[in-house]
């Protein structure tokens, strides 16, 4: 999985790409950290985990959203693909136990 620890990285995420590629944003600070998906051209799930790694919010996101927000205070962020939650059995509650980071 790749990261985006630094304000670069987590601004341009999954823009341009062509496939979604799992991303981990990493934030200094657990709290709602809003999103976009501009020039991101397929839908893609938005896990957040706090920072006990426990599941706090998992949306949709279409292409071309602006201003997307979660739910509960987070200190991670993954971007999937759609149904890489329910594959991996995680649900709201549920801590997130495998490798953040390459």
């Amino acid at each position: 999985m790749k990261t985006a620890t630094n304000i670069f990285s987590q601004t341009i995420g999954l823009m341009f790409r062509k496939n979604i590629v799992p991303i981990c944003f990493i934030f200094k600070k657990e709290k709602t950290h809003p999103i976009h998906s501009f020039f991101v051209f397929n839908a893609f799930e938005a896990i957040y985990l706090d920072a006990n790694r426990s599941v706090v919010d998992i949306k949709t996101i279409k292409p071309f959203q602006l201003n997307i927000k979660n739910k509960a205070p987070a200190k991670y962020l993954i971007e999937v693909p759609i149904g890489w939650a329910e594959r991996n059995n995680l649900s709201i509650g549920k801590v997130y136990k495998n490798k953040l980071v390459e």
